[in-house]
């Protein structure tokens, strides 16, 4: 029987109803006392004899039984203790297990963090060697080739030397100077003449091609073409924002960099595209999209800065 059923027959033995304040230890000396009360000792009338004892056997029975569900009730709220405290001291030690995982992890994260800023250095850096080597194409796409240069100087070589030799013959020199009505030193000085122009012009091209180069990829540039161009866009749309961009430039320099050296026709325009393309991305102002119907599609990045309850300070995008 357990402590609860016991504590009513107590409370109905010692004539108590309802709700009480009393403690177990109280209940027990209280049916302590009654129980020595009914004892056959107390009594002097041979009447009540019979009726004290066996009072008192019930009472010492109940008492008997009371006190060891007191001691069985004890030992489960102490076993319940015991438990709670391991309990405890487990739940601690997890605690210290999670604090150390938590410890390693946060080192782990931030090993990862150094490794990913570390990367996103190195895609800067990729980024802007690409616009540097597409640059240097586009210079290179312009300008007469080296090997062009020795083709052009070995005929002149060969043509001077070649003029030398029959100008010692006052014949041969007779007959190319009635032929072409000019001095053979004047071929020569004309060959010269053209070979120079065309470094000269080729030097220029490449001056204009580094300029515009440079124009395309600041900042102004930058924020007139965001301005312009829709949240989603196309390479294409890129071309003709430079087209136009080029078509408004006024001034003789500007007429001069068209019809003369040929700066803006499609081909340099073509590749303006790609070192613009590459600008926009390596100052992250664009993100690279799927590509659809044989168009690189980008998305414009907008970037706001909130301001967190902590004072942190972090960029999101939208």
């Amino acid at each position: 029987m357990d402590i609860i059923e016991i504590r009513k027959r107590v409370l109905e033995a010692l004539n108590i109803n309802g709700e009480t304040s009393f403690t177990d230890e109280e209940l027990s000396q209280m049916l302590n006392k009654k129980r020595h009360n009914h004892h056959s000792d107390k009594i002097v009338d041979e009447d009540l004899k019979e009726d004290f004892d066996q009072k008192f056997i019930e009472f010492d029975k109940l008492y008997k039984e009371f006190t060891k569900a007191k001691v069985r009730d004890n030992k489960s709220k102490e076993i319940a203790l015991i438990s709670t405290e391991l309990d405890l001291f487990q739940t601690k030690q997890d605690n210290v297990e999670l604090e150390d995982i938590i410890s390693r992890l946060n080192a782990e994260l931030e090993k990862k963090n150094s490794k990913i800023g570390e990367l996103e250095n190195s895609i800067l850096i990729v980024s802007r060697d690409s616009i540097l080597k597409e640059r240097e194409s586009l210079i290179n796409s312009i300008k007469p080739k080296k090997q062009n240069y020795f083709k052009i100087l070995g005929i002149i070589a060969s043509l001077t030397l070649g003029l030398n030799i029959l100008t010692k013959f006052g014949n041969i020199s007779d007959i190319l100077s009635k032929s072409f009505n000019v001095n053979a030193n004047y071929i020569l000085l004309s060959l010269f003449t053209i070979i120079s122009l065309a470094y000269i012009y080729s030097q220029i091209r490449e001056y204009i091609a580094k300029t515009i180069s440079r124009e395309i990829c600041t900042v102004s540039t930058i924020k007139k073409f965001v301005s312009k161009v829709r949240t989603d866009f196309t390479e294409f749309d890129v071309y003709d924002f430079l087209e136009e961009y080029f078509k408004q430039r006024k001034g003789i320099k500007n007429w001069i960099y068209k019809k003369i050296f040929k700066a803006y026709n499609e081909s340099t325009i073509e590749t303006f595209k790609q070192i613009f393309i590459m600008e926009l991305l390596n100052k992250k102002v664009i993100r690279i999209g799927a590509v659809f119907d044989l168009e690189q599609k980008y998305m414009m990045i907008r970037q706001f800065v909130e301001k967190k309850e902590n004072g942190e300070v972090i960029l999101k995008e939208y």
